[in-house]
């Protein structure tokens, strides 16, 4: 404290004469000549008035008037400025105080202009000397005594003395004054045994007098202490182990330098603490007492290093005041091993089973044994699993050995129908725990349901909400359980550290958690009967309910031409008890295109379905995201794309085309609206029809229809466009006429003679015209096989009149026949005949027709024709007559076959029926000629003999046949 006061001494002394050189700098010897002056500086008595004069000198039209004061910068009030005459003004303040210390400066102002500085003064206010802020002493292991003050601040320089007043009676005598032996700095002095005077060691009371003095005045202070209470020894020495077993250790230990020979009559209190010295855990304290130099500690825990640590102070000393304990004396010592006592903490539903088709698996949960309750070296668990069932009592199916840092383990492998019971133990290298935990998971049937639905809400304070819902079926709960614990990592992860739990009644189906809001937690329900538990449920995932809700993973397919299917998954399911809706947005792929958004208001929905303002085959990039109700709204959720399924395309459009005389080219444009890909084209012409495939990525696709094409023919074309699933309507009709081109070949023309003067020609029209036929030709040759020099041929051109009708034409020839052309052969040929552009398109010549019409002169050849026609018609008549008659007489003999002949009584049968074996009746007939030929069977039967004789008597043959008749009918 002394070297504070002196350094600002210093620093003040160092600023005065600063402002020395600034006055002298300032009032003529720096800045030109002077225009005024101020008082000197000066030191003030605090309460004092502080008088400042300023006097402006050789300015013109200026006076006192205009002159004004700053302090430390702050313009004064001129309530403080008094006018001594023309030149001069006084500042005055009155009752100073040290906050008016400073530096005091003087400007003239005039009416219209800027302020001109004068000069300054430093001015420093102090005081007499004031009471110190604090006076203490110190006995440092009861050889020495240093007294000690804290003066306040004054910037007067003050010197200080201190007296031990001796032999002082309070109130009464003040004593002998003997002055302080060592003065160890301005505010500090010491006694010691080898001072002169020397310490008073044994005075229970100490008196003093503290002696200020500056330039201002003196200040005497008496001060009054309790000796003892301001003893402060060192630390205990020689703190050793003297004795230790599983549950003690004995300490011992010297009293500290300066009273190890009882020097201090009022004693040293002990203080120990002590804790394991692998933790920070909070010490334990023993007040050892007064004097003592050992101590047992008891019930401390096996193979447990602990750190033991002693201190000290005056038995008179207040225990409160920390300064007043020595040092601690420190040793570190570990008691011996034994078996450990504490065992896995756990209960009855601390379980979680899994079933995996015909067994299970069972995890078992437990609060570890602390590591300092280890007891001992090499600590692990040991579960015993038994089979808990009448028919296996107790019978143990396996023990398994468990590190001891674990706080779960998983049996697999087990049966379904089987109970069984699970026995942990602690063991260390000294042995196996007298006691044990046991944890019994009954068969599958007969566990009850676990709770429903959880959901564990977390908030950003670390407060968690967590809720659940009742078993499905309806059961006589008693309890609840809530297990929880701390994981870096959420669910799927399950926990590392140990499980807490705490337990709720039926009717409470909801708790509130406050833990540490860095940490992350999990929690597990188990529901509770009088005779059986189901075991942990685990809450699927914690949900932040000050945060926006994880990206929900969506899939997207389409249903049909005009709409999406979109499906999303929750990171957990516990979010729909937070969401307020689902946002859907779908987009064009392409593009610059505006977006659509659906909401919906289900939290529970799953799915929606897009139908507003979907294209078909059109692909679409559709995202989620959720909005909670405290409207906090998620990311997007990944992108997906996906396409609506084709549709019928749109017609074709801007059908266009050109013709020549054998085929058509046509093109057209592919459909506004595709609705998908477009397989191929149907082009519909005249009732045929042409399947064209698609013209990949360009725009106008065309083809040449060459098939089923007449020339000369209207033509209406359409054209379709066809995807996987359906076409489109036909497109506008183009009418395109073929062009024409040279006739097709026409059948032999028919040759009719006449005479021997006129031979009629007949054909008809080719079946392929290819055009209004304007003309026909007709070849007529000749040649005589007598005369070979007698051949020739002319053309005829024959108008396409019609002369036989619409599909007949005919022409007249006049061969003009002699004699000597009766072996004079012509031949016939026609050919049809486009024309265009005055061009001639002729067809092929047809076959030809061959014939002598010269042979027979005048109407002899009509004559001879009439006999062959006639005769002809005739022998068809005579065959048609002759088939009639057979036919008949056929069935006049199966009906004589079936006539009965009843002979009179008394005849003999013959042996055969006349008519019963007809052929070998006419063998007979014949074969015996003594038979008259007058039997009317004969003749009908002999009829069939001879075709010639039937021909030659068929008129009596008639009439024969018609006579029997009526015979038989008599």
């Amino acid at each position: 404290m002394a070297f504070i006061i002196t350094s600002i001494r210093a620093w003040l002394g160092i600023f005065i004469l600063c402002n020395i050189f600034l006055y002298l700098e300032g009032c003529g010897q720096g800045n030109g000549p002077s225009i005024g002056r101020i008082s000197q500086d000066e030191e003030l008595e605090a309460g004092s008035t502080l008088f400042l004069n300023c006097t402006v000198v050789s300015v013109q039209g200026l006076n006192s008037s205009n002159i004004f004061f700053q302090f430390n910068n702050s313009t004064l009030s001129q309530k403080l400025v008094f006018l001594l005459d023309s030149q001069t003004a006084q500042l005055r303040i009155p009752n100073v105080q040290i906050q008016h210390s400073g530096k005091y400066s003087c400007y003239i102002k005039p009416t219209d202009g800027d302020p001109t500085f004068i000069c300054l003064s430093q001015v420093l206010v102090e005081s007499k000397p004031q009471p110190v802020e604090k006076f203490w002493c110190v006995s440092e292991s009861f050889l020495n005594l240093t007294c000690c003050w804290k003066p306040q601040y004054n910037s007067s320089i003050t010197t200080y003395k201190l007296f031990h007043m001796w032999h002082a009676i309070p109130q009464i005598y003040d004593g002998i004054s003997i002055v302080c032996p060592v003065s160890l700095n301005r505010t500090c002095c010491q006694w010691r045994l080898d001072t002169r005077p020397s310490y008073r060691r044994y005075d229970k009371h100490l008196y003093f007098q503290l002696h200020s003095t500056n330039k201002f005045g003196n200040l005497v202070e008496k001060f009054d202490l309790n000796h003892f209470e301001n003893v402060i020894s060192d630390a205990p020495l020689h703190l050793e182990v003297t004795n230790k077993t599983q549950n003690e250790i004995t300490i011992t230990w010297n009293h500290p330098k300066g009273f190890q020979f009882g020097e201090f009559k009022e004693g040293l209190h002990y203080q120990l603490r002590y804790r394991n010295a692998n933790t920070q855990d909070e010490w334990k304290v023993h007040e050892v007492g007064r004097d003592k130099t050992e101590y047992t500690l008891i019930d401390l825990i096996p193979y447990t290093r602990y750190d033991i640590q002693l201190r000290c102070r005056s038995s008179k000393a207040d225990p409160n005041l920390e300064k007043m304990w020595s040092e601690f004396t420190i040793i570190l010592c570990r008691t011996d091993p034994d078996v450990p006592y504490l065992i896995p903490d756990t209960r009855k539903d601390a379980f979680e089973q899994t079933i995996l088709h015909f067994e299970r698996r069972i995890t078992l949960y437990w609060k570890p044994v602390p590591k300092e309750s280890y007891n001992g070296e090499d600590f692990y668990y040991v579960i015993e699993c038994l089979i808990d069932h009448t028919s296996h009592p107790k019978q143990s199916i396996r023990v398994q050995k468990v590190e001891g840092s674990l706080t779960k383990y998983t049996f697999d492998h087990l049966e379904l129908k089987i109970p069984y019971k699970f026995i942990l133990y602690s063991v260390n290298k000294e042995g196996q725990s007298d006691r044990s935990s046991e944890i019994f998971v009954d068969s599958v049937e007969r566990i009850i349901p676990r709770p429903a639905n959880i959901t564990a809400v977390s908030f950003a304070n670390g407060t968690y909400k967590l809720d659940w819902d009742y078993p499905t079926e309806k059961l006589p709960i008693t309890s609840f359980t809530v297990f929880w614990c701390n994981n870096p990592k959420p669910r799927p992860f399950t926990c590392n550290h140990p499980v807490s739990w705490k337990t709720f009644s039926a009717e409470i189906n909801s708790a509130k958690f406050d833990f540490q809001k860095d940490l992350n937690y999990q929690f597990a329900v188990a529901a509770n009967s009088e005779r059986s538990t189901s075991g942990m449920e685990w809450a699927v995932c914690i949900v932040p309910a000050e945060k926006a809700l994880d990206k929900v993973v969506i899939d997207v397919y389409a249903c049909n031409e005009s709409c999406l299917i979109v499906k999303w998954v929750l990171a957990c399911k516990a979010q729909k008890k937070l969401i307020q809706e689902y946002i859907v947005q779908y987009c064009q792929s392409t593009l610059n295109q505006s977006c659509l958004e659906m909401v919906i208001s289900d939290p529970h929905a799953e799915k929606v379905i897009l139908r507003d303002g979907l294209q078909p085959f059109t692909k679409y990039l559709v995202s989620v995201k959720t909005k909670t109700l405290s409207g906090l709204v998620s990311e997007f959720s990944e992108g997906v794309l996906a396409t609506t399924k084709a549709g019928t395309p749109t017609e074709p459009l801007n059908i266009q085309g050109k013709t020549n005389s054998t085929a058509i080219s046509i093109t057209w444009q592919r459909p506004e609206h595709p609705n998908g890909i477009i397989e191929h084209y149907i082009i519909w012409f005249n009732g045929h029809n042409k399947k064209v495939d698609h013209c990949g990525e360009s725009q106008l696709c065309s083809t040449v229809i060459d098939e089923d094409i007449r020339s000369y023919t209207n033509y209406s074309i359409s054209v379709q466009a066809c995807g996987k699933y359906s076409c489109s309507k036909k497109s506008s009709i183009f009418y395109a006429m073929v062009g024409i081109r040279a006739p097709g070949i026409m059948k032999e023309p028919v040759v009719e003679i006449l005479n021997t003067t006129t031979v009629r020609v007949r054909w008809i029209p080719p079946d392929e015209p290819n055009g209004p036929i304007d003309l026909y030709q007709l070849h007529i040759g000749w040649s005589n096989s007598e005369n070979m020099t007698d051949s020739g041929e002319r053309v005829y051109n024959v108008s396409s009149v019609s002369s036989l009708g619409d599909k007949a034409y005919s022409s007249y020839f006049s061969p003009d026949c002699t004699e000597s052309d009766q072996t004079k052969t012509f031949s016939f040929q026609i050919q049809a005949i486009n024309i265009e552009n005055e061009n001639l398109l002729k067809g092929p010549l047809s076959n030809k027709t061959e014939t002598r019409p010269c042979i027979v002169k005048g109407p002899e050849a009509a004559l001879v024709i009439g006999i062959v026609v006639g005769s002809c018609l005739g022998l068809v008549l005579l065959v048609f007559i002759l088939s009639a008659v057979v036919r008949w007489m056929k069935k006049k003999v199966e009906w004589m076959n079936d006539i009965k002949v009843q002979l009179p009584s008394g005849l003999d049968k013959p042996h055969s029926h006349p008519f019963s074996d007809y052929h070998k009746f006419k063998r007979d007939l014949i074969r015996n000629g003594s038979y008259p030929n007058t039997s009317s069977t004969f003749d009908h039967l002999s009829s069939f003999s001879d075709i010639a004789d039937f021909k030659e008597k068929q008129g009596s043959l008639n009439s024969h046949y018609s006579s029997s008749s009526t015979d038989e009918s008599d």
